[in-house]
C-alpha cells in the first residue's frame, strides 16, 4: 500500500521495523498534551514563603473578599455604631413634612430609606418608627436625644414607640444601611 490519508495529512506506509522501547517512549512523549509548569516567587505572607503564581489569583481573591468583609462587618452589625459618623447634615427647614397637628405619627423604614425623611412635629408628639420593609433595621439616635431601636427590637414589621417632649432637631439612622450623612437617615424637628 503506497501511503493512506488521515484526515488532510499523507501517512507513510506501515513498515516492518520495529522501535525500540526507548524510541516508543520518545515518541509519547512528544505527543503527549503539556501542562505549563508553576512558577514560584517569593511572597512575604507571614508564615508563608512562596506562593505559586496559579494560586496567587485564588489567594488574591480570597483576600479581596476578606476585606470587604472586613469593612462591611461595622455597618452590618446587630448593634449600633455611632462610629461612622456622629455630625448630621444641615436640613433646609422648608424640607420638614409637617405633622404639628398630628399627636402621633409614623415613620417607616423601608429598605433603604425613612419615610418621610424629614418630619416636624410637636413636643410631646408620639413618633412611631415601624420597620416596614423587608430587611433588618435599626434606629441610631446621632445625639442620643432617645434610645437607640436596635436591630434585635426591630425586625420586619415591628413597631416602636418614641415620645419626643424635647424640642429641637433630633437626626438618627440606620447603621446597617447609612449613617448619620447618606443612606438611611432623617431628622426629626420638635417644635414647642
Amino acid at each position: 500500500v503506497p501511503g493512506f490519508r488521515i484526515g488532510a495529512h499523507e501517512a507513510a506506509p506501515f513498515s516492518s521495523e520495529l522501535l525500540s522501547p526507548d524510541e516508543i517512549e520518545r515518541t509519547a512523549e512528544r505527543h503527549r498534551p503539556r501542562r505549563p509548569r508553576e512558577k514560584s516567587v517569593a511572597f512575604p505572607v507571614r508564615d508563608v514563603a512562596f506562593v505559586s503564581l496559579a494560586g496567587m489569583r485564588v489567594q488574591a481573591g480570597v483576600v479581596l473578599l476578606v476585606a470587604i468583609a472586613a469593612l462591611a462587618l461595622p455597618s452590618c452589625s446587630s448593634g449600633s455604631s455611632k462610629s461612622a459618623s456622629t455630625t448630621a447634615t444641615t436640613v433646609d427647614p422648608a424640607s420638614y413634612t409637617d405633622k404639628t397637628a398630628a399627636r402621633t405619627v409614623t415613620i417607616d423604614a423601608r429598605d433603604d430609606l425613612f419615610t418621610p425623611q424629614y418630619i416636624k412635629v410637636r413636643a410631646g408628639t408620639t413618633v412611631v418608627f415601624e420597620n416596614a420593609g423587608r430587611n433588618q433595621h435599626n434606629v441610631i439616635s446621632v445625639d442620643g436625644s432617645f434610645h437607640d431601636i436596635e436591630t434585635d427590637a426591630f425586625a420586619p414589621g415591628t413597631k416602636v414607640r418614641v415620645v419626643f417632649d424635647k424640642p429641637g432637631t433630633h437626626d438618627y439612622f440606620c447603621s446597617l444601611h447609612g449613617s448619620a450623612t447618606a443612606g438611611m437617615h432623617g431628622s426629626l424637628l420638635v417644635v414647642p
